[in-house]
């Protein structure tokens, strides 16, 4: 809960002009799948029977909403409604299995289904589990042409850290940072957009399950406090110390404002090694401070 009220606080001061956002409420459960096709960790929020996923529009043309279902076997048919201020809809769908996508804990799942729903103005909207199945949903929000999912980034480069990891995955190497006891810093001109990868090192196999956080600030100010779940990765290692295993990447974005930015990143735990990638979308200016 403490997460998202803080993403809400960085949505009302930091994105005034960045159209097309979602306010989740609540606190649904993250159940995340993975593709084996393309090695990609995908996160849904949990719906149970009965139960409701509510979110905010802000500045908003279309929502698309995308349901699967959590199931011992196929194909089933399932519903749900979807309240809005000016009415209340109900989508029946079939969902069929997957062929390349499970749970992470290897529970079957159908493919994807989409429903997508105009916005004339702000508002709120109920989804809710009307089946009698374990169903997960994620939402995405376009305004005109613009979806904020479909962003190219290109890496970047924070200008103060302590350590870089390179981690390979799947035959590429790719460049982590880490700041031990200190902070990593980054300062950017906005508006940008800030894609964070982190990863958390495991230095004890049995050992598959770990929660870690971190913490940014800008001026001194806490503007957000991410929580993760990390798991083992099967496909990233450290070939340079392989006995250090690195957990699957988790993916947060900060929507900064414009003006110039400094932030810094700030490892909660002195105990447990975090490492991490940036990000930042293509039409964005960089700032570097040597």
């Amino acid at each position: 809960m403490k997460r998202y009220l803080l993403i809400f606080v960085l949505f009302l001061f930091l994105t005034n002009l960045i159209a097309g956002e979602l306010v989740q409420e609540g606190n649904n459960q993250k159940v995340r799948l993975f593709n084996k096709t393309n090695g990609k960790i995908l996160t849904y929020h949990e719906v149970r029977p009965g139960k409701n996923f509510q979110f905010s529009t802000v500045d908003v043309d279309t929502v698309t909403i995308y349901t699967r279902i959590i199931a011992e076997s196929f194909p089933v048919d399932y519903e749900y409604r979807i309240k809005t201020s000016e009415k209340i809809l109900t989508a029946e769908r079939s969902a069929n299995s997957s062929k390349v996508t499970r749970t992470l804990d290897g529970k079957a799942v159908s493919q994807y289904n989409t429903y997508k729903l105009g916005i004339d103005d702000d508002q709120r909207i109920i989804v809710t589990n009307t089946s009698d199945y374990q169903m997960v949903i994620k939402v995405r929000a376009s305004n005109g042409n613009s979806d904020l999912q479909d962003v190219d980034y290109v890496r970047f480069s924070p200008q103060g850290f302590t350590t870089t990891y390179n981690i390979d995955i799947n035959g590429k190497t790719y460049t982590y940072y880490s700041a031990e006891e200190d902070v990593i810093r980054i300062k950017l001109e906005g508006p940008v957009l800030l894609k964070i990868i982190s990863r958390l090192i495991f230095d004890d196999p049995l050992t598959s399950i770990q929660n870690y956080s971190y913490r940014i600030f800008e001026n001194n100010e806490e503007l957000a406090y991410f929580e993760e779940e990390a798991r083992i990765s099967q496909a990233a290692f450290n070939p340079t110390t392989p006995e250090l295993l690195p957990s699957t990447g988790d993916i947060n974005i900060l929507k900064l404002s414009p003006g110039i930015h400094e932030i810094s990143l700030c490892d909660c735990h002195l105990n447990r090694e975090v490492i991490f990638r940036f990000y930042i979308n293509k039409s964005s200016v960089e700032f570097f401070e040597k």
